[in-house]
């Protein structure tokens, strides 16, 4: 947000930025027209970083009195004229969620070592300065804690990049001065070995090092002004290619910490930008600023806590319905390159062969949101093709340009050839399927047109013919079938969700199983359902049986939970005095549970069933016997 202020509002200015200043808002002002402030102008007011022309800094959090804020303001109308630009920092938007915590979270650095040191900080107030060691260099790290709705958090933080002299000649009346300071540094020990301005021998402590640092620094002979960059840099490269340079850099900043600022490149950024992305950019200083300054301008803030949000809201979607951690991260990364859609793949190894997923992403067309919309799970028969080579499925209508989507599962391949070939009955078209590393030098594996197959490779005709038995699982909202639950389906199981939704989008629940007699025009299998209409009462259904895990509360619970998964459940029998292991799965459409060995072979439920009690009745006053064969011989009650 940028407002143009003039000079005779200069005082309704002060007072609605004073007003911002109890909600903990900071602004910088700078003259109009200039295009380069950097997030560095985003430190707070007692940072070195603001002392220059370009640009006037104010935490309005620190400021007690409207006098300085307006002086301030009328020496950069005096001095550039006409008016100035406030720029508000959003570094604090979106933190209505959350805790300091959470915002370690977002920005990479969740680790102990922070952690530990924000416990031991509590309700003091202060920065958490970190070090980190990025090839031969060290990059120094800034978490700045602010207090947001009564309590503390980390919306924003700093990597300072060390300036070096790279490539840049020495000025030749610094030569024999830089010359000197090396072999001081090479003579400097560490503070553990030695106290003091000197050590014997012509060494020198690390004190003492850091003052002659400082007189470089602040070099007063003929060239005192002009050459105050180069001697940083000059000193930067120095403490960054000898061992004890950190240790000499820390004894100088005791004395000037404003030092800390002049060695390095201070680049600030809000929680929406991870540090390891600023990290990947610190070769290129002009980078990290540009990516910096677009964070902190309104509207690519706003983007990026939209986009973050979304990503966090689908890695929560993706772990709640059990994919891998590989599968979220290959997503990631496709929103970062912003695909507006993309399909993702993997393959699982189960009891019943090779099952293939296919996760499908689309980006919305009115934004960069991106909505994770359903799953396919086919139990793949077709051999796997060699790395690297994909299925293309080319299609042209009469007259229009050829179309290609490419796909890595094959079942993909197959649908989008049919959805062609049923299409080209009544538009004249033509497509095929090829498989290999490239279109060019694809094997074509089968040709169709006018809705007609007129050629297909042997090897190929079973799949293409007989698709493998597959299902796509829609999802609303990020919930649906998890990818257990659908392998499940995919088996025969029946599975027991609470969130069913019907045409309407209401919510009842209900057991689900597949039909694999039936299938919609979209290939996918017919889902039967069993609502609580129905009658099957698992609980009641298992009070029959003498099954171990039914005895304690909570093994029965977890029990239960393993059976509405569709899972074959496992539980402990007794028999001869032995206990056995057998499997156990739900049948609603039967109302009933059949077991299994561990081999798969059936068992009798009534090998498992519960020995039923004989009630006993008297006969007579003082005779009781067993109502059963005795009445059957004529004992009367």
């Amino acid at each position: 947000m940028a407002i143009w202020i003039a000079r005779n509002e200069l005082m309704e200015l002060a007072s609605e930025l004073s007003t911002a200043a109890g909600y903990g808002s900071r602004f910088v002002v700078y003259p109009e027209g200039l295009d380069n402030y950097s997030a560095s102008d985003f430190e707070t007011a007692s940072s070195i970083a603001q002392a220059g022309d370009t640009a006037l800094n104010i935490e309005f959090a620190r400021i007690e009195e409207l006098g300085p804020f307006r002086t301030q303001l009328e020496r950069s109308l005096e001095r550039e004229g006409g008016e100035v630009v406030v720029v508000a920092d959003y570094g604090k938007m979106g933190l209505d969620g959350g805790d300091i915590y959470s915002d370690l979270e977002r920005i990479g650095m969740r680790i102990p070592v922070i952690e530990q040191h924000l416990e031991e900080l509590g309700e003091r107030w202060g920065d958490i300065s970190l070090e980190r060691r990025i090839g031969r260099f060290h990059i120094g790290m800034e978490l700045y804690r602010t207090e947001f709705k009564g309590a503390f958090r980390i919306p924003e933080y700093a990597i300072l990049v060390p300036k070096l002299l790279g490539t840049e000649l020495i000025a030749e009346h610094y030569v024999a001065e830089v010359i000197a300071l090396e072999e001081d540094f090479k003579r400097t020990i560490g503070a553990e070995l030695g106290s003091g301005p000197f050590v014997g021998d012509g060494e020198l402590s690390v004190n003492a090092m850091g003052s002659r640092c400082i007189d470089f620094l602040l070099w007063t002979h003929e060239f005192p002004e002009e050459g105050f960059e180069q001697r940083c840099k000059i000193l930067s490269g120095l403490c960054q290619g000898y061992p004890v340079g950190k240790e000499v850099e820390q004894s100088m900043y005791i004395v000037h910490p404003e030092l800390k600022y002049q060695l390095y490149h201070p680049i600030q950024f809000p929680y929406t930008v991870k540090v390891e992305r600023a990290v990947d950019m610190i070769r290129d200083v002009n980078d990290m600023k540009l990516t910096a300054r677009e964070a902190y301008e309104n509207d690519n803030l706003k983007k990026a806590i939209m986009e973050a949000k979304n990503l966090e809201n689908l890695k929560e979607e993706m772990v709640r319905l059990g994919f891998s951690e590989n599968l979220i991260g290959q997503m990631e990364a496709k929103m970062a390159a912003n695909e507006p859609r993309f399909i993702l793949y993997d393959e699982l190894q189960t009891d019943k062969g090779r099952v293939e997923l296919a996760l499908h992403f689309n980006q919305s067309r009115s934004s960069e949101y991106y909505y994770f919309n359903k799953f396919d799970v086919v139990k793949e028969v077709q051999p796997p093709l060699a790395p690297g080579e994909k299925y293309f499925v080319t299609s042209q209508r009469q007259g229009e340009d050829a179309i290609v989507k490419t796909f890595e599962m094959p079942s993909l391949a197959v649908k989008e050839f049919n959805a062609r070939l049923e299409a080209s009955k009544d538009i004249r078209g033509a497509a095929q399927i090829y498989a290999g590393a490239d279109l060019g030098s694809s094997k074509e594996l089968a040709t169709m047109a006018d809705g007609k197959i007129i050629d297909v490779d042997k090897e190929f005709y079973k799949t293409l013919k007989n698709p493998a038995p597959g299902q796509t699982i829609y999802l609303e909202k990020g919930n649906g079938f998890t990818l257990s639950q659908a392998l499940n389906l995919l088996s025969g199981r029946s599975v027991y969700r609470e969130d069913m939704l019907n045409v309407q989008k209401n919510e009842y629940t209900a057991w689900a199983k597949l039909d694999f007699d039936v299938r919609d025009r979209g290939g996918n299998f017919h889902v039967k359902t069993f609502s609580e209409g129905y009658g099957y009462d698992l609980s009641a259904v298992l009070d029959r049986y003498d099954l171990v895990e039914l005895k304690d509360a909570k093994a029965r619970e977890v029990f239960e939970a393993a059976l509405k998964n569709g899972d074959m459940a496992p539980a402990t029998v007794e028999v001869n005095g032995k206990k056995e292991t057998i499997l156990v799965v739900a049948v609603p459409e039967f109302k009933q549970v059949n077991m299994y060995s561990l081999e798969g072979k059936s068992i009798k439920r009534e090998n498992v069933a519960k020995e039923e009690k004989i009630a006993e009745v008297g006969v007579g006053k003082e005779r009781t016997v067993k109502k059963g064969k005795e009445q059957e011989e004529g004992l009367s009650v």
